[in-house]
């Protein structure tokens, strides 16, 4: 049986844009500044952590850090079992997945894209 280079590549071309899943990142509030989703998870870089609903935790990383508090704005989130993590990277963050967690990021805080 001969197999040719091309059959291969086209084999594992087709593979890889199968296993390919891109986000799409919802817009929580009129300003355009919440962007969230269900499912996944940022890692790490915890600066806080209230008590909340998963519809509150974006507005709760938003409101972070603003006004007389001396401490750093909140630039990521994740909601995972009653608990809003507000955490902090101002680089391009990779979420990873994780069901029934919601995760997102505040607009114009960080390097995030919405890719």
């Amino acid at each position: 049986m001969k197999i040719s280079l091309l059959t291969i590549f086209l084999f594992m071309s087709a593979a890889s844009l199968t296993s390919v899943t891109a986000r799409n990142w919802k817009v929580a509030d009129k300003t355009w500044m919440i962007y969230w989703d269900n499912n996944c998870h940022f890692v790490g870089y915890v600066i806080g952590q209230q008590n909340s609903q998963a519809n509150e935790c974006g507005r709760i990383c938003l409101e972070y850090g603003a006004g007389p508090q001396a401490r750093p704005p909140c630039t990521h989130f994740t909601h995972a079992n009653g608990i809003c993590y507000l955490k902090r990277n101002t680089d391009g963050w990779k979420e990873i997945d994780e069901d029934g967690n919601t995760c997102g990021f505040i607009r114009g805080r960080s390097a995030q894209t919405r890719d």
